[in-house]
């Protein structure tokens, strides 16, 4: 991947911009192609094709909305440092936020502001690196991780961090604008990384994919609640948002690599195929 200008040098002021508006109308759904390039679609009635935004990804997308209003798109590229592209009325060029990593990344932004991406270092620990009038230096998490994080905040303002443990479960860790809890489990058996979504009612709700390859779930309501099973014969970690309607969905990519998907609307819909010939977990905003 090529940077068009210096490492970290992308700035996310407070104006607004004319993204925002389609974004908030729009579901979008990002996957890196057989090419490893980034490609995307819009999840909407009008029936668009995939298209691509070049790039050299050797990792699924994350994808956030910058407090501008921006929508910033981050991966791995193929020198093992975390890249990212946003759009502006139009794409732009590549910028490298640099490290060294061994996992796709995640991203959101807190409550404050602050634009924050996380991944898994090669001392399987999660680092992270937050924009706040300019980029911080990475730093660790600690923990004990396999495959991808992610990260989402709680309807109460709390920034929560998923992953999958040495052993196969699914740990997390929170910080609540002062500073980082301790990683601890969620049980489970996964076969790959955690997605992680609060629902319009302000559900904290993860997925996962299980050993039997099928998309597991479980929610936070006052407490945990159990595991439950929306079937699937899935090849990679889902990926979750919710609809500007208010919708939960679920993405996962499938064995013929297309990207199938689940609708909550009271009740569960089937899988349906959103189509293309991926190479990834999806990430969707």
């Amino acid at each position: 991947m090529t940077a068009t200008s210096g490492v970290g040098t992308t700035s996310f002021s407070t104006r607004s911009s004319g993204v925002r508006d389609t974004t908030e109308r729009t579901l979008v759904v990002f996957a890196k192609g057989t090419d490893n390039a980034l490609w995307y679609k819009f999840y909407d009635s009008s029936g668009a094709a995939w298209s691509s935004v070049g790039g050299r990804l050797t990792s699924a997308p994350a994808a956030a909305l910058a407090p501008d209003g921006r929508l910033v798109v981050f991966a791995r590229g193929d020198d093992n440092t975390i890249w990212h592209i946003f759009y502006d009325g139009g794409w732009s060029g590549w910028y490298s936020l640099g490290g060294d990593f061994a996992s796709a990344p995640a991203a959101a932004v807190t409550r404050e502001g602050r634009l924050a991406v996380f991944a898994r270092g090669n001392d399987s620990a999660i680092w992270h690196r937050y924009y706040d009038q300019g980029w911080s230096d990475w730093s660790s998490l600690g923990g004990a991780t396999t495959h991808d994080p992610a990260a989402t905040v709680t309807a109460d303002g709390r920034l929560v961090v998923f992953a999958r443990h040495t052993s196969g479960s699914l740990v997390h860790c929170s910080f609540n604008g002062s500073r980082w809890s301790r990683w601890s489990s969620l049980g489970g058996s996964l076969a790959a990384g955690p997605s992680a979504v609060v629902t319009a009612d302000g559900r904290l709700t993860v997925f996962v994919r299980g050993t039997d390859s099928a998309i597991w779930y479980k929610h936070h309501d006052r407490d945990w609640s159990g595991w439950s099973s929306l079937g699937g014969h899935m090849v990679d970690q889902p990926g979750s948002a919710i609809t500007p309607e208010g919708h939960l969905v679920v993405l996962a990519r499938g064995h013929d690599n297309a990207i199938w998907h689940r609708r909550r609307d009271n009740d569960w819909s089937d899988w349906s195929s959103l189509g293309g010939a991926l190479d990834s977990s999806p990430a969707a905003l």
